[in-house]
């Protein structure tokens, strides 16, 4: 003979107690996952908000000690997202002799001559 198979009988205390458990941690998940999105909402408006200082600095150091010619280069600066180089940028700037020394920090790779 085949056996019927076998239900485990719930009582409506222990559906209760599951409905309960389900909710709470489904609040509990829902809590965890907007304190993350906030968390990390603050953190990319704190490096945007970086990086738009940083390049506002570097628009006005480079005015100020290459001139208003200078700001001709902004528009290849502002195509840059690291900050960390955002950051060598603007101290290069207190050390650069000229405009081409100071974009060779940032293009390396092209070594600019002073011709």
């Amino acid at each position: 003979m085949d056996e019927a198979p076998h239900m485990t009988y719930i009582t409506s205390i222990e559906r209760i107690g599951m409905k309960r458990g389900y909710e709470t941690g489904r609040l509990e998940g829902k809590q965890e996952g907007i304190q993350l999105g906030i968390q990390q909402g603050i953190q990319q408006g704190e490096e945007i908000g970086l990086r738009q200082g940083l390049l506002t600095g570097i628009a006005l150091g480079l005015e100020l000690k290459f001139g208003f010619e200078a700001v001709s280069v902004l528009p290849e600066v502002y195509k840059i997202e690291d900050v960390d180089v955002l950051r060598a940028l603007q101290q290069g700037l207190r050390t650069a002799k000229n405009l081409i020394e100071w974009q060779n920090l940032y293009r390396p790779e092209k070594r600019l001559s002073e011709s």
